[in-house]
């Protein structure tokens, strides 16, 4: 992420020196914490697991709230695949409750500056992003049919389980899997 330097700023500035309410000692305190084995390792490990991190959102700094705003007013959102509507074609506006999988869909489109189309930049999110609508068309004509988190996003996403007892793609919320979907009977 940048930052805007303020005029008074200049680069190479230590933050007690920018930041009034940082403690010269607290800045020499959380600098040696950070360099530590135990920091670098923590780091190390991150960077190794931002690096699977095949399927990269274009929100910026939005979370999926605010962005469900910019695309309600964009009129943008992926097709429709309900028996009102015909096969394939846009939705003219995002709907007020959230679907993880559209959800998705959207944060993966990137705006052009120029001709301000969305588009995906990536050939393998574009191909999971197909495969998703694939499986929101069959949802929808009831060839498929799906079960908690086994959804339309988890097929097209490669059928990767979510850590057991936690649900992903619900706007940074942390939900367990009956509040996310339902209660659902065990099988044996």
């Amino acid at each position: 992420m940048t930052r805007v330097r303020s005029k008074k700023e200049k680069l190479g500035d230590s933050p007690p020196d920018v930041y009034k309410y940082i403690k010269k000692e607290d800045w020499v305190i959380f600098k040696e914490r950070m360099m530590s084995d135990y920091a670098i390792k923590k780091r190390e490990k991150a960077l190794e697991s931002a690096k699977k991190n095949t399927h990269h959102h274009h929100l910026g700094q939005r979370s999926y709230g605010d962005a469900r705003e910019l695309w309600r007013e964009e009129k943008f959102g992926p097709p429709s695949f309900d028996s009102g509507s015909s096969s394939g074609t846009s939705s003219s506006s995002v709907p007020s409750s959230f679907n993880r999988g559209d959800d998705w869909w959207w944060a993966m489109h990137k705006k052009d500056p120029v001709t301000k189309q969305r588009f995906i930049p990536a050939e393998e999110t574009k191909k999971a992003a197909d495969k998703y609508l694939e499986y929101k068309e069959k949802q929808a004509k009831g060839e498929f049919v799906p079960v908690r988190n086994r959804d339309a996003l988890f097929i097209a996403l490669g059928e990767k389980l979510d850590h057991s007892g936690r649900c992903y793609g619900f706007g940074g919320v942390n939900v367990g899997y009956t509040k996310a979907f339902g209660h659902v009977p065990r099988q044996y």
